[in-house]
């Protein structure tokens, strides 16, 4: 019998296991690198090498790598189970009910590895400065209430107010990393971190408008002071880099309108930590964007020296009319 009739046909079962390298990244010191392996079907597997020993240190479902400026943590995506997720999607859970992400944390100098479930996101800052982690929760699990009477439908007359919705707020966590003490937030819906990890930012939001708010919280002393506070929404919270400044858009100046619309604000943290003073930089009143208002769906960002700032705009949203019906929700299919 020849040898190629001996060979064994490659078939799903093969070619599932094969492994992609992904999201490789270097710490800023140059000591280790991290990656992830990646299968076709299957768990991950993150890989740290250290250039020094060329040692590998493997953690289970581990993917998208981030080094803290010092190059001593790594904190990564802890991927749900394969199993986990293949399990509640032929149950067909909820996507509340469905397996959830977390992070992992390792300590390249104790060895010592830390596992936490169910996180939206995180970030660290990328320069050096500060050892702080910032990360958000997912929502809690829904608590099973067999008993409970169906939910009604809506009334038809019922009108929309997509303007006025709010967003559902999680628990910000934010965590020194040498001493792992943590710091709790809740109702947040947005978050960001300074490069150099000084400030975070984070805004919160509830039903009645009481708590509504971008805070910033220094990280060497926990004082925190509120940027800019009102009933309304706060989104696209973004720092400067090289300065201390931070910029968001709100409704807040006409949440009360029937079509609220939004506006660029800038907070300037240089000084006292305790008082960041914010002023409004664009809105509909500004010469030039009476028709198209600074938009929560644009992108924020600052150039590199802090000096400039990009924003996105768009026509300001008509009120809906009294009496609209809710939208009727429609599957759309195609072959």
């Amino acid at each position: 019998m020849s040898a190629a009739s001996t060979k064994i046909p490659l078939d799903y079962k093969a070619y599932d296991g094969w492994n992609a390298i992904r999201g490789t990244v270097l710490s800023d010191d140059g000591h280790y690198a991290a990656y992830a392996l990646v299968p076709q079907d299957g768990d991950p597997t993150l890989i740290v090498h250290d250039f020094a020993t060329g040692a590998d240190r493997k953690e289970p479902r581990g993917m998208d790598p981030i080094f803290s400026a010092d190059g001593r943590y790594v904190v990564y995506t802890l991927r749900a189970s394969n199993a986990d997720i293949h399990k509640a999607q032929r149950e067909h859970k909820k996507p509340d009910e469905q397996p959830k992400n977390g992070i992992g944390i390792v300590d390249l100098a104790g060895g010592t590895s830390t596992l936490i479930g169910r996180v939206k996101s995180f970030k660290l800052p990328p320069d050096a400065g500060s050892d702080t982690l910032a990360y958000q929760l997912e929502s809690p699990l829904p608590s099973p209430s067999p008993s409970a009477a169906p939910a009604l439908s809506p009334s038809p007359s019922a009108s929309p107010d997509e303007l006025h919705k709010k967003d559902v707020g999680t628990t910000l966590i934010l965590r020194d990393l040498p001493s792992a003490a943590e710091t709790t937030v809740k109702d947040v819906t947005a978050y960001a971190i300074s490069r150099d990890g000084a400030y975070v930012a984070y805004a919160q939001q509830s039903k009645d408008g009481t708590l509504d708010a971008v805070r910033v919280r220094v990280s060497n002393g926990g004082v925190t002071s509120d940027a800019l506070r009102g009933p309304g929404h706060y989104k696209n919270l973004t720092f400067a880099p090289k300065r201390n400044l931070l910029a968001f858009v709100s409704d807040v100046a006409t949440y009360a309108l029937p079509a609220p619309h939004y506006a660029l604000y800038q907070s300037d943290l240089t000084g006292d930590p305790g008082n960041a003073r914010t002023r409004l930089l664009v809105d509909a009143t500004t010469a030039g964007f009476a028709g198209a208002p600074p938009s929560e769906n644009g992108t924020l960002r600052y150039t590199k020296d802090g000096a400039r700032m990009f924003f996105g705009t768009a026509p300001a949203p008509p009120p809906v009319p009294s009496g609209t019906p809710d939208p009727v929700l429609v599957d759309v299919w195609n072959w």
